[in-house]
């Protein structure tokens, strides 16, 4: 789903020196508003339909908007218009999230633990409630390195560079409680992947990309079949006119990625422009993004896409997206801007400073820029973490 990439750079901090805290820590704790102030600079995002999360830099996790099914990680069902803290899990190296649900690869033992939406055994095998509301250990999985969430399943990438996904929704490779291994290549992956609506995609080490599942509207790229939810590719097939991809994203009937020369090309539906090349034709194979140069990641909402460009020798740069401006989700306020509401096109992010990485939900984005996060678009259930239910400004989450 929008936004379940994963292209780890494992975060690899020192333990938390916990015995701090009573000597020093916990007076300052008993202070009305004292855990917000302990919040550390953030170094990851990730986004799922509806709801986002972040990790700093000691290897917490924050999440805040929808949390009908849990996929904050708070215990409860109720909607945060700002983030709170994930519960119960250790220091962590990597968040993914997607749907309505989250996962976290553990940074001690590189063990996966999801939470969210289980109506599809995603997360705990049956029989189990639908909602898993505090972070749970997928079973059977083992060590993973890479993680990625989708609408109803998760795919993760084992030490040993093969693929795994479970829960439902994949299309002729799911299987009913984790941790199918299905037929997906078999082939040795890196670690970039990605779960959208009934699909994954992943990148080889032979620096191909290889997507399975169903080809609904083409999203697979191989040019072949007819796009209907019943084209299925349960062994997964190459995506052609791509050449060295780096990083992959899915959605839910588009695929993005960017190649190893900065370069950015996406295929499937286009009715939106969210292909980004100037037209609304969809496309069966990859085709080029218009005006994008040093695409370092890409992201895809359900009809949007944004890009990160950064200039050789810097850490940060500018976020571009097309596709439907719906909910501002192209951070566009101003709708005489916009033909149609909608840029078949990259845009800039009008004010949002450099960024060091994006990540999209359906109709909103959110990016790190410095130390903080900062969003835009749809803000019905707080998806924007700023406090409040209004989108008509880019956003700085409050934590």
């Amino acid at each position: 789903m929008p936004g379940a990439v994963s292209s780890r750079s494992p975060r690899r901090a020192r333990p938390f020196l916990a015995f701090c805290a009573a000597a020093v820590c916990l007076p300052l704790c008993l202070l009305p508003g004292a855990a917000r102030a302990q919040v550390l600079p953030m170094v990851q995002i990730a986004a799922g339909a509806a709801h986002a999360c972040s990790l700093d830099s000691r290897g917490a996790v924050w999440c805040w908007g929808n949390n009908r099914q849990g996929q904050l990680g708070d215990g409860t069902r109720r909607n945060r218009r700002r983030p709170v803290r994930v519960q119960g899990l250790d220091p962590v190296s990597f968040i993914a999230a997607g749907g309505n649900h989250t996962c976290a690869i553990v940074e001690l033992l590189d063990y996966a633990y999801c939470w969210g939406d289980n109506e599809s055994s995603e997360i705990v095998r049956p029989p189990a409630e639908n909602d898993i509301l505090v972070p749970t250990l997928i079973e059977g999985l083992g060590t993973a390195r890479a993680i990625a969430v989708g609408h109803s399943h998760i795919c993760a990438i084992t030490l040993g560079g093969q693929a795994r996904c479970w829960g439902g929704g994949a299309y002729g490779v799911d299987g009913p409680y984790p941790p199918y291994l299905g037929r997906i290549p078999r082939v040795r992956l890196t670690d970039s992947i990605t779960a959208g609506m009934r699909y994954g995609c992943a990148v080889t080490a032979s620096e191909r990309a290889r997507c399975w599942g169903s080809n609904w509207h083409f999203v697979l790229g191989d040019g072949l079949g007819t796009g209907e939810i019943d084209d299925i590719r349960a062994r997964g097939s190459n995506v052609r006119n791509l050449p060295s991809p780096a990083q992959i994203a899915a959605g839910a009937t588009h695929t993005c990625a960017v190649d190893t020369r900065g370069r950015a090309r996406c295929w499937g539906q286009n009715d939106e422009g969210q292909l980004g090349d100037g037209t609304t034709t969809n496309r069966r194979t990859a085709v080029a993004v218009s005006e994008l140069r040093n695409a370092r990641q890409i992201t895809v909402g359900g009809f949007h896409s944004c890009a990160l460009s950064i200039a050789p020798l810097q850490d940060a740069g500018t976020v571009r997206c097309w596709g439907s401006n719906l909910g501002h989700a192209l951070g566009v306020y101003d709708w005489e801007v916009l033909e149609d509401g909608r840029s078949t096109v990259p845009i800039p992010v009008q004010d949002l400073g450099r960024a060091r990485a994006i990540a999209a939900g359906y109709w909103f984005t959110c990016a790190l820029v410095g130390g903080g996060v900062r969003c835009w678009g749809q803000n019905d259930v707080g998806q924007l973490g700023d406090g409040t239910r209004t989108s008509d400004h880019i956003s700085t989450v409050r934590f």
